[in-house]
């Protein structure tokens, strides 16, 4: 299974700003660092609810990053603990930039040793229930502010510029960045556009099979959005593995090098303790249990391996869900998601604002929904009423 859940030790790391000597090469503070240890490439970074993941990504003409004025890829993998985002390019109003701490780090100080970098707060998600992007009826007239950076290769003023487009009537100002899936409606501009079938299945939170970004095909018509693929996958979906080619990384198993996955020990092939499995292209199949962390095992036969009870993710390297660290979800209850990360799931207000932002709604006020929440407010009172009951009585019994 792809999703795999942050550790703790690594989200105290981050509360703090720091990260182990041994991070990945891919991890990144500026663009300079970026271009000179992955030439073609901007550092892009990703808020994974208060936790800013920042990952050298490809800025071509042909496959330009996303930020400014510019729609583009987004990171995607970052580590064997981590495992992958679920990352779209999203355009945000000029006035929800401020919620939002994805973007491009253009800072050319420091070691480029710091590879993840500590958010300004937490925002909690919202989830997206709308139809298929086409159906939004957006406008599609358009212009550029700034830069453009219609090339990709501009890391200054294409970072910074502003975009404008008319959503239902109105023009709207904004940048094109990178937000996790589940943190779209709660940011993009027209939030009908957060679950567009072409990227993803219906009911899924798998974006482009995380091989790709779910991004604007063409930025002068924000209501059509398909996957960009990283080096190696086609597709519709990115689903399908054609070659070694690799931009920065190759996911848990490999590391891209001269422009080709190499596969480490545990998915190489060779034997080891007379256990042998077939490798492929991707590194992504476990072939030894050199692969597997904790003392788990692999499975040669399906290339993955088995985790035992407290351990989780394509390594067996995670020990704990985003859940157990977290203290700011209040009544609400904390809900891992499918990548890994999780939300506050608010149980005062209707289905269609069932997560509540924590740091504008901290006492989930329903009157801010935009449905008929007042409704169900008495019968949530009653449930909540029950839920107490119930407690006291549970606590009862076990004295």
């Amino acid at each position: 299974m792809k999703s795999i859940r942050v550790l703790a030790v690594f989200a105290a790391a981050l509360a703090m700003g720091v990260v182990a000597d041994d991070d990945p090469a891919y991890y990144c503070d500026s663009d300079s660092y970026c271009e000179k240890t992955y030439p073609g490439t901007a550092c892009i970074s990703v808020n994974n609810y208060g936790d800013v993941v920042s990952k050298c990504t490809p800025n071509t003409a042909k496959r330009p990053a996303c930020r400014g004025a510019q729609p583009g890829l987004c990171p995607s993998f970052q580590s064997a603990d981590i495992g992958y985002l679920n990352a779209h390019c999203v355009f945000v109003s000029e006035e929800n930039l401020s919620l939002s701490s994805s973007g491009s780090a253009t800072s050319s100080s420091g070691s480029g040793r710091r590879r993840l970098m500590g958010a300004a707060g937490s925002t909690a998600a919202s989830t997206a229930s709308s139809a298929e992007a086409a159906a939004s009826g957006s406008s599609t007239s358009s212009t550029a502010s700034g830069s453009e950076d219609s090339t990709a290769t501009d890391t200054g003023s294409g970072a910074s510029g502003m975009y404008s487009v008319t959503i239902d009537g109105e023009k709207v100002s904004g940048q094109f960045i990178c937000l996790d899936v589940s943190d779209c409606a709660n940011k993009a501009a027209d939030p009908s556009t957060c679950e567009p079938t072409a990227c993803q299945a219906p009911t899924s939170k798998e974006v482009c099979t995380y091989h790709g970004t779910c991004t604007y095909k063409n930025k002068k018509k924000i209501t059509k959005r398909t996957c960009m693929c990283y080096a190696g996958f086609e597709g519709d979906k990115c689903e399908k593995e054609v070659s070694n080619a690799c931009d920065v990384d190759c996911g848990t198993g490999g590391d891209c090098v001269d422009g080709e996955c190499a596969c480490k020990e545990g998915f190489d092939g060779k034997k080891v303790d007379g256990k042998q499995g077939k490798p492929n292209q991707r590194c992504t199949r476990c072939t030894s249990d050199l692969a597997c962390q904790n003392g788990n095992t692999c499975n040669t036969e399906t290339g993955k391996c088995i985790c035992g009870p407290g351990y989780n993710g394509d390594t067996c390297g995670a020990t704990e869900d985003s859940c157990t660290t977290r203290t700011d979800c209040g009544v609400g209850a904390c809900q891992v998601l499918a990548n890994g990360s999780s939300a506050c799931y608010c149980p005062l207000c209707s289905p269609s604002c069932s997560l509540c932002d924590m740091g504008i709604n901290a006492t989930f006020d329903c009157s801010t929904c935009p449905t008929d929440a007042a409704t169900t407010m008495q019968s949530s009172k009653l449930l909540i009423f029950a839920s107490m009951f119930v407690a006291v009585m549970l606590a009862n019994l076990a004295l």
